[in-house]
């Protein structure tokens, strides 16, 4: 029996010159067969060419380029089903590739911080001593609105040097009016040093007013009538405060030495460094205010991506905790890149929406938080006219992308080399080798790479 194998392969491998069949022939009725156009007649091979040049996408290799990819096109077998049966017993499907939209993203770390343009670190103008505190940490305010009053003595001495200065300039004016009118009656000299003194007295006057107005303390609206004195120490005994907190005070508040620090927008407070009874100091943030309705996304985008990005960018930013994403734009892209990440921070401004609950204990909160982070999507190109197939539409042939291209007989395929570019929803951009409604093997082409390097292999 073994005699008899032996000499039985024998004769099959001299009647076959010791080739294995491909795999179309031992897959028959339904394999293909593999025809490559070289091996062809001349007149067969110039009908190829000329096919391949007139089946080139719209718009695709011009000159040269296109001479050089229809011979590459060439350089790869044509496969060839032995029916249209076969082709659907193999699961190939055809498609044709379409225009659409495809857009090619940056992903980038980030963080949620508060907007700078908007954040407040307010301090006393003036040494005092913390009288009332009306605001803690995390209580929202309104522009305008007191946070905490102070005991300064140097409030008190500065309305007390403008009263005075108000009678010292009433005085000399109303002198230099009467010598002006009897200018006649008396010396020329004495009605110069008059008209000096009550020049002398305004100036003081003036300094004592721009005194009040540097502490923050404007002048009332009637200032500039005539007012006594008892009733121009009144309008600014309690100068700053709002009627409501005064219309709250004692008759056993009679100092004039109070000060408020107020709001300077809508906003929270975030820090408070002060509490009743504290001496003050100058230039020693007291309260830090933020305004949550809108907050910046810093982001780092590596150094290699950084050529792409231009102002007004769509950004996308989504965070742990956080349902969905939150929609902006770049507004800002340093010129530096940083010393420790070796990245390239931007940034984008977004509005903070607030939470939508119906419980009352969260009202008034944001959607970011400052100081969280998250994951940017930064939209680099908006392509509507990418031509794209099906992701299983392009196989790899030794790291070149290959489509194929059923021919008129509707069971032959014809591999075209393409570029790709974006990948993404289960599609491919084709960006070189193939047109708008040109049709492709969607589906099985694997089986088509494979026929196909087998061809391949056997030339080699």
């Amino acid at each position: 029996m073994i005699f008899a194998l032996l000499a039985g392969l024998g004769y099959w491998g001299h009647r076959h010159h010791w080739k294995m069949p491909r795999f179309s022939e031992l897959r028959a009725p339904w394999g293909a067969e593999t025809i490559d156009a070289r091996n062809g007649s001349g007149a067969r091979e110039g009908q190829l060419a000329g096919g391949l040049a007139a089946g080139s996408p719209s718009g695709g290799m011009a000159g040269g380029r296109q001479s050089d990819a229809a011979e590459a096109r060439l350089a790869l077998p044509i496969v060839r089903f032995v029916s249209h049966d076969a082709v659907y017993r193999a699961g190939i499907r055809i498609e044709s590739a379409q225009v659409g939209g495809l857009d090619e993203f940056i992903i980038a770390n980030g963080e949620v911080n508060y907007d700078e343009t908007r954040l407040a670190q307010l301090s006393s103008r003036t040494e005092g001593i913390a009288w009332r505190v009306d605001k803690s940490v995390g209580d929202p305010v309104h522009m305008g609105e007191v946070l905490a009053i102070l005991d300064s003595s140097e409030v008190g001495k500065s309305k007390a040097d403008l009263l005075e200065a108000t009678v010292n300039f009433q005085l000399k004016h109303e002198m230099s009016q009467r010598l002006q009118k009897a200018r006649s009656a008396v010396p020329g000299a004495s009605v110069s040093t008059a008209e000096a003194e009550a020049k002398l007295a305004r100036v003081r006057l003036f300094n004592a007013e721009q005194t009040l107005i540097n502490l923050g303390l404007p002048l009332p609206g009637d200032w500039e009538d005539e007012l006594s004195i008892e009733e121009r120490a009144k309008r600014i005994q309690f100068l700053g405060l709002p009627d409501s907190i005064v219309d709250n005070f004692g008759v056993e508040v009679v100092t004039a030495n109070l000060i408020s620090l107020t709001a300077p927008f809508d906003g929270v407070v975030i820090r408070r460094e002060i509490v009743t009874g504290e001496v003050v100091q100058i230039g020693h943030p007291q309260f830090v205010i933020a305004d949550v309705s809108r907050m910046w996304l810093t982001l780092s985008v590596r150094k290699a991506d950084a050529h792409r990005l231009a102002l007004g960018q769509e950004v996308w930013f989504a965070s742990k905790g956080l349902f969905g994403e939150v929609h902006s734009r770049l507004s800002w892209i340093a010129t530096e890149v940083d010393e420790k990440t070796r990245t390239v921070g931007v940034r984008a401004e977004v509005d903070n929406p607030p939470i939508e609950t119906r419980d009352p204990r969260h009202e008034g909160q944001r959607l970011l938080r400052a100081h969280s982070f998250g994951t940017a999507r930064i939209r680099v190109r908006d392509e509507g006219t990418a031509v794209v197939v099906p992701n299983g539409a392009v196989q790899t042939d030794g790291g070149r992308f290959v489509v194929f291209v059923p021919l008129a007989d509707g069971r032959s395929f014809q591999p075209r080399l393409v570029a790709v570019g974006v990948r993404r929803d289960g599609l491919a951009e084709i960006v070189e080798g193939l047109g708008p409604g040109e049709r492709v093997a969607v589906s099985g082409s694997y089986i088509l790479k494979a026929e196909m390097g087998r061809e391949q292999a056997n030339e080699d």
